[in-house]
């Protein structure tokens, strides 16, 4: 994943920075990233030393996490986590919510996007004679769902979701390879 510049970086909210650096994160600092997730409202009025006791680890902890997540203190991670807050829908209509939820996801995508790379990778798909979407296990479901969404945009498409099938397809013009994780790496590799 690529990140269009340094600025771009500092308006990316709290889970996306967990996304993106969160393979960077020790035990003790990943305990910190799930407290914040799973008490937000919590993080935002604890003092770092608090939040260290609640955790159990140190304040020193507290400020590698913060930045390795590009914060510049946790001062300025607890300002940005009520301003997301704030911005959160209080409704109860299942509705709402619903929207609320899919308006989360776009922004958090769209923030995660460099719109160059985008504008290349939807133009090769657009180029391609055939597009194969391949995909083993969970991933195979998400292949499966893609490539039908690329025959309804009307371009050639075919889910494949055996690694023994993948390597008979030879004459394909543009592949892509849904994974969850690495473990998945040798057969991408293979094809």
């Amino acid at each position: 994943m690529r990140i269009s510049s340094k600025s771009n970086m500092k308006e990316l909210n709290f889970q996306n920075r967990l996304q993106f650096y969160g393979s960077n994160l020790s035990k003790s600092e990943m305990r910190v990233a799930e407290f914040i997730a799973n008490n937000t409202i919590d993080a935002t009025i604890l003092s770092s030393n608090d939040l260290a006791q609640a955790v159990g680890t140190s304040n020193s902890t507290i400020s590698r996490f913060c930045q390795k997540l590009q914060y510049r203190n946790y001062i300025e991670l607890q300002t940005l986590l009520k301003a997301e807050n704030n911005t959160q829908t209080k409704s109860f209509d299942a509705i709402d919510r619903i929207n609320h939820y899919y308006d989360v996801v776009f922004s958090s995508t769209v923030e995660l996007i460099d719109k160059d790379t985008f504008s290349r990778f939807i133009e090769q798909l657009q180029n391609a004679d055939q597009i194969l979407v391949c995909g083993i296990g969970s991933s195979g479901l998400t292949a499966i769902e893609l490539s039908s969404r690329l025959m309804r945009m009307g371009l050639s498409s075919q889910a494949i979701t055996d690694s023994a099938l993948m390597l008979t397809k030879r004459s394909i013009d543009c592949y892509l390879y849904i994974r969850r994780n690495a473990r998945s790496l040798k057969s991408m590799h293979d094809c």
